[in-house]
């Protein structure tokens, strides 16, 4: 810490949603809106702001830090760090230290405070996975930021940032006269974002989870649209911006990026157009029938995934569960796939179909086919991995009829299928010659496993009805003695 004092006295103006923000005291904070919005402005003022409410230790001074967090390392350090180091400037607001990871220290002076001294230390991280998260977890810190929430893949990440927040300074510095609440006062975790897919965790524990339980500590804050008469933060920007912005581009852009509403992104062309999460999607949960056969389609690899498909009495095409891994044969089926079944399928008729490459015995992760049996579980080739076929085969459940409603339902909770169907599964855009064309093949990602998981199911039911002379076996619990 620089033994240089500054004078600095906490001065910001707010617009009105960020204002409400700034005065939220709820230990999980989340802030949403359009591009341009001044949310990471805020964001970076919300840290001062809570250190200049800092008391006064036992030191004599009052001390803070805080941990600012991205999903990589050169979007921290190019855009965080400078919007950062713009409003505090290295050299006039004390030392930044350049090295892994960046840490800013102040000493800074409140005037309005009968001259006290504040401590601040602010650590520059980047996150990328839940893996990444022990280089948080020998940290002591204050708050936290996450700037950009809708890049970071799993709450699991936030919930262990939390574990780490109100644990400085350390409570041997707290006078006898402070109690603790007002030790620890106020934010733990602060995240700003443009709007996120609604099956983003952000979504989900805010909108559903905070809602059923308004006992959770949490609120989130929506900036209106930068075309509404409310739109904040257009004294810093140019005349007429978001009119100049939405020109050219695509409703669904323009309804995330202007307008601040969830929704997917399509910077390609999605391989499913006829899907719509709003009619495929089941309004309320759907159940597994035990008396009818469980279809469990399987992509392998070093990947594996797998959806749960049962065709209903009623024809309905239902797609009950989805797992998702970054596991080969051997470990998704002992960690996952064997556990998920005994403990929700128990007893159900259950065959898995899938790539009929995994009952290749050169495979590096092993002949799959061999591995399936082996644990016991029913298992056969698909008819074909032929991706025109798979991919005809889902379309068609996804456009029938049946009853006068649409044959294919999926449950809510299959998060991964209903981003791949709606942006996440794709073919990549390519420029040619001047002009704006597709890959041939959907774009190999995170979706890309799960989505052909589900393929296999729809081409087996292409090939067999219910009444199909398949060999259908009667799944029973996994003895202990099949375990690997």
């Amino acid at each position: 810490m620089t033994n240089e004092i500054v004078p600095i006295q906490y001065s910001y103006e707010f617009a009105p949603t960020l204002y409400r923000a700034s005065k939220c005291q709820k230990e999980i904070i989340c802030v949403m809106g359009c591009y341009n919005s001044g949310k990471t402005t805020f964001c970076c003022w919300r840290i001062m702001q809570e250190a200049f409410k800092r008391p006064v230790g036992k030191c004599g001074r009052a001390r803070m830090k805080a941990l600012v967090l991205r999903n990589t390392e050169p979007a921290i350090t190019s855009t965080t760090m400078r919007t950062w180091n713009n409003w505090f400037p290295e050299g006039k607001l004390g030392k930044i230290t350049w090295d892994t990871p960046i840490t800013h220290t102040m000493l800074l002076c409140d005037p309005s405070q009968n001259k006290k001294e504040i401590e601040l230390e602010v650590i520059f991280l980047a996150l990328e996975s839940n893996k990444d998260i022990f280089k948080v977890k020998s940290l002591d810190v204050t708050m936290a930021w996450w700037n950009e929430g809708k890049e970071c893949p799993e709450k699991v990440i936030i919930d262990d940032v939390e574990a780490r927040c109100h644990r400085y300074p350390p409570i041997s510095d707290k006078p006898d006269n402070i109690s603790l609440e007002d030790w620890y006062p106020g934010v733990k975790v602060l995240i700003d974002t443009n709007p996120p897919p609604a099956t983003h965790w952000i979504y989900t524990f805010f909108e559903e989870t905070v809602v059923k339980d308004p006992s959770i500590s949490a609120e989130i804050f929506k900036q209106p649209s930068g075309l509404s008469p409310e739109a904040e933060n257009l004294p810093n920007i140019e005349k007429n911006h978001y009119q100049k912005l939405a020109k050219g581009k695509e409703q669904w852009w323009i309804d995330i990026n202007i307008h601040g509403k969830y929704g997917y992104s399509r910077e390609g062309k999605p391989v499913y157009s006829n899907y719509n999460d709003s009619k495929h999607v089941a309004k309320n949960e759907i159940f597994v029938n035990k008396n009818l056969l469980v279809v469990i389609g399987m992509d392998f690899g070093h990947n594996c995934a797998a959806s749960f498909t049962q065709m209903d009495s009623m024809g309905r095409f239902n797609v009950i569960d989805e797992l998702v891994s970054e596991m080969a044969i051997r470990e998704f089926l002992i960690t996952m796939l064997k556990p998920f079944i005994n403990s929700k399928y128990f007893g159900c008729k259950i065959l898995v179909v899938g790539d009929p490459s995994g009952w290749n015995r050169e495979r590096d992760d092993g002949c799959c086919g061999e591995e399936l049996t082996k644990a016991h579980i029913p298992n056969q080739r698909a008819p074909s991995n032929d991706p025109v076929r798979r991919q005809g085969a889902l379309n068609t459940l996804l456009t029938t009829m049946v009853m006068g409603e649409l044959k294919f339902q999926m449950n809510q909770r299959c998060i991964t299928l209903r981003e791949g169907f709606n942006s996440g599964y794709m073919f990549k855009k390519v420029m040619k010659s001047g002009s704006t064309e597709y890959m041939e093949a959907p774009d190999k990602n995170r979706f890309s496993h799960c989505m052909e998981s589900l393929e296999y199911a729809a081409l087996y039911y292409e090939e067999a009805s219910l009444n199909s002379t398949r060999p259908v076996i009667t799944q029973k619990k996994i003895p202990k003695s099949a375990w690997f």
